[in-house]
């Protein structure tokens, strides 16, 4: 008798924004952590937001290392790329 066994999750990205552009949503190759990268497509500072309901996000560089000395923002400079390593929340 084989036996499989599946799970499951859903997790929803919420984007506020008029110009932020996603580019990419992974999983950390080692480690499992979502990844997320976009940037802001006009040539204007951009306010935006992203959420995941249960995980909190940290800024990283495109080597997926975190940032500890950065704060999240809610600001995009103008074409600027930003990355995210987000984990459960504590």
């Amino acid at each position: 008798m084989l036996l499989i066994a599946i799970q499951v999750s859903i997790l929803v990205l919420e984007i506020t924004g008029p110009a932020f552009a996603l580019t990419a949503l992974k999983r950390k190759e080692r480690s499992g952590e979502i990844i997320t990268r976009g940037y802001n497509l006009t040539r204007e500072e951009l306010d935006f937001e992203l959420k995941m309901d249960g995980l909190t996000s940290t800024p990283c560089d495109l080597l997926e290392n975190k940032l500890e000395s950065e704060q999240a923002s809610n600001k995009l400079k103008p074409a600027q790329i930003i990355s995210y390593l987000w984990e459960p929340k504590k």
